[in-house]
Protein backbone atom coordinates (compact mmCIF):
# COMPACT_ATOMS: atom_id res chain seq x y z
CA UNK A 1 0.00 0.00 0.00
CA UNK A 2 2.84 2.37 0.84
CA UNK A 3 4.51 1.67 -2.49
CA UNK A 4 1.29 2.28 -4.37
CA UNK A 5 0.64 5.61 -2.62
CA UNK A 6 4.27 6.71 -3.02
CA UNK A 7 4.05 5.96 -6.76
CA UNK A 8 1.04 8.29 -7.00
CA UNK A 9 3.13 11.21 -5.66
CA UNK A 10 5.36 12.68 -8.32
CA UNK A 11 8.98 12.73 -7.24
CA UNK A 12 8.40 10.86 -3.96
CA UNK A 13 11.91 10.03 -2.67
CA UNK A 14 12.70 6.32 -2.96
CA UNK A 15 14.78 6.36 0.25
CA UNK A 16 11.90 7.92 2.19
CA UNK A 17 9.59 5.21 0.88
CA UNK A 18 12.01 2.51 2.05
CA UNK A 19 12.38 4.15 5.46
CA UNK A 20 8.61 4.43 5.83
CA UNK A 21 8.19 0.76 4.99
CA UNK A 22 10.88 -0.12 7.51
CA UNK A 23 9.13 1.89 10.23
CA UNK A 24 5.90 0.02 9.57
CA UNK A 25 7.58 -3.39 9.55
CA UNK A 26 9.61 -2.68 12.70
CA UNK A 27 7.03 -0.87 14.84
CA UNK A 28 6.48 -3.87 17.16
CA UNK A 29 10.21 -3.87 17.88
CA UNK A 30 10.83 -7.52 18.72
CA UNK A 31 10.36 -10.75 16.77
CA UNK A 32 8.51 -12.25 19.74
CA UNK A 33 5.92 -9.45 19.46
CA UNK A 34 5.29 -10.27 15.80
CA UNK A 35 7.70 -7.82 14.25
CA UNK A 36 9.27 -9.06 11.00
CA UNK A 37 12.12 -6.58 11.49
CA UNK A 38 13.86 -4.90 14.41
CA UNK A 39 14.19 -1.11 14.29
CA UNK A 40 17.32 -0.15 12.37
CA UNK A 41 16.78 3.59 12.01
CA UNK A 42 16.07 6.19 14.68
CA UNK A 43 12.56 6.93 13.38
CA UNK A 44 11.62 3.26 13.60
CA UNK A 45 12.93 3.07 17.16
CA UNK A 46 10.95 6.17 18.16
CA UNK A 47 7.79 4.72 16.59
CA UNK A 48 8.37 1.40 18.35
CA UNK A 49 8.65 3.08 21.77
CA UNK A 50 5.64 5.30 21.08
CA UNK A 51 3.55 2.27 20.10
CA UNK A 52 4.68 0.33 23.17
CA UNK A 53 3.99 3.26 25.50
CA UNK A 54 0.54 3.79 23.99
CA UNK A 55 -0.34 0.10 24.43
CA UNK A 56 0.85 0.02 28.04
CA UNK A 57 -0.99 3.21 29.00
CA UNK A 58 -4.18 1.88 27.39
CA UNK A 59 -3.83 -1.39 29.31
CA UNK A 60 -3.20 0.45 32.58
CA UNK A 61 -6.25 2.65 31.93
CA UNK A 62 -8.40 -0.44 31.33
CA UNK A 63 -7.15 -1.96 34.61
CA UNK A 64 -8.04 1.24 36.48
CA UNK A 65 -11.48 1.43 34.87
CA UNK A 66 -12.30 -2.19 35.68
CA UNK A 67 -11.40 -1.92 39.37
CA UNK A 68 -13.26 -0.25 42.22
CA UNK A 69 -10.23 -0.55 44.50
CA UNK A 70 -8.56 2.57 45.82
CA UNK A 71 -4.84 2.68 46.45
CA UNK A 72 -2.97 -0.54 45.70
CA UNK A 73 -4.55 -2.78 43.07
CA UNK A 74 -2.22 -5.74 43.47
CA UNK A 75 0.31 -7.48 41.28
CA UNK A 76 -0.02 -7.39 37.51
CA UNK A 77 1.86 -9.92 35.36
CA UNK A 78 2.07 -7.69 32.29
CA UNK A 79 3.76 -4.89 34.23
CA UNK A 80 5.58 -7.29 36.58
CA UNK A 81 4.74 -4.94 39.42
CA UNK A 82 2.15 -4.06 42.02
CA UNK A 83 -0.04 -1.31 40.62
CA UNK A 84 -1.51 1.62 42.48
CA UNK A 85 -4.31 4.02 41.70
CA UNK A 86 -3.16 7.61 42.27
CA UNK A 87 -6.30 9.52 41.43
Amino acid sequence: MVGKKAAEISGFPQMLELELKHCILAHHGEYEFGSPKKPAIIEALALCYADDTDAKLETFTEILESSQETGWLGYNRLFESNLKRTM
